[in-house]
């Protein structure tokens, strides 16, 4: 089967897609042959070394398709479901990939409507967004809130559901035009990084960019505020005082999309369902795109998207569609 995959740590370069053998779904695990795969930002981190995985590595954090095989143990999915999947452990972005049967929805009653696609679209951007709404920022009506990294799948993601909120919304952007236009309409502020410093405080930020503007943020939470850590596109940690946090009377929370799968499956499950629906009605609202403007490509693009995700040229959501 053809699987994207690289051998050492480097830039896009090193990615290859390559015919790696089928893998075989082991107790309470699904095969699927996938239809489609999602490219995200944690795998750009994978690659270049900034989280480590293990040498070699299928990279791919979710897929969609139809369940092949089933291993000992599921009950709730059989052989034959279309279905939507997390492969926390990577190997999505491949013709057959293993998901653990905790983190595989099938497909069918509203989330029918779902096209393979759009399905995708809404599995780690979308299950990101529902948990650090619920889990660490916890925003509530009329809340000042902040979304860094608008324009790209997580951040338009988060802007969608606070606006259900009735959140008074900010959205950081290195490039406004890349926000779906339903969002560039909504009536949500829109600023540049080179704004932050003059903006009032928020009582919640939703931080997945760190390095400088993560520095300049500190100073941008209310009093009862809170600050969620939940990425580092920047790839610069920033070291943050305690005293800082006490007397500046706020919260400093993470989110951690792995995290949560790990230790609280049921709930993640449930942020999968809930996210997968939303998107199910998103796309009647807004058209064609949903809540996230995506593009096909095809596994071969995947290098290209790599670099355009790094240099910040990217635009929403890429999909691969494997044929």
């Amino acid at each position: 089967m053809r699987s994207v995959f690289f051998r050492s740590y480097g830039d896009p370069s090193v990615l290859e897609v390559t015919d790696t053998a089928r893998p075989t779904p082991g107790d309470g695990q699904v095969l699927l042959r996938t239809t489609h795969s999602g490219v995200n930002f944690a795998e750009v981190m994978f690659r270049r070394g900034q989280i480590r995985v293990d040498l070699p590595h299928a990279p791919g954090l979710e897929a969609v398709g139809v369940v092949e095989e089933i291993g000992a143990g599921v009950t709730d999915i059989k052989v034959g479901d279309r279905v939507a999947a997390l492969t926390l452990a990577g190997g999505g972005q491949a013709e057959y990939a293993v998901a653990n049967g905790s983190q595989v929805i099938r497909l069918d009653g509203e989330l029918e409507a779902l096209s393979d696609a759009h399905a995708v679209a809404a599995l780690c951007n979308g299950t990101t967004a529902v948990g650090a709404i619920e889990v660490s920022g916890r925003p509530e009506a009329g809340e000042r809130v902040l979304v860094t990294a608008a324009g790209g799948g997580v951040g338009t993601w988060l802007i969608d559901l606070l606006r259900e909120r009735s959140c008074t919304v900010v959205a950081a952007t290195s490039d406004p035009s890349k926000l779906p236009d339903h969002v560039a309409r909504s009536g949500v502020q829109l600023v540049g990084y080179h704004e932050l410093e003059g903006l009032e405080p928020f009582d919640v930020i939703f931080d997945s960019v760190g390095g400088e503007a993560r520095q300049v943020l500190r100073g941008k939470v209310a009093f009862l505020g809170r600050h969620v850590i939940m990425g580092d596109a920047a790839g610069k940690d920033v070291e943050i005082g305690c005293d800082s946090v006490w007397f500046g009377g706020h919260a400093l929370v993470g989110y951690h999309l792995g995290g949560l799968a790990r230790h609280r499956p049921e709930m993640f499950r449930e942020h999968m369902r809930r996210a997968l629906a939303h998107g199910a009605r998103s796309v009647q609202r807004h058209g064609e795109d949903g809540v996230t403007r995506h593009t096909l490509i095809a596994p071969e693009e995947v290098t290209d998207v790599h670099r355009r995700l790094e240099d910040r040229s990217s635009r929403g959501k890429y999909v691969i569609a494997w044929g």
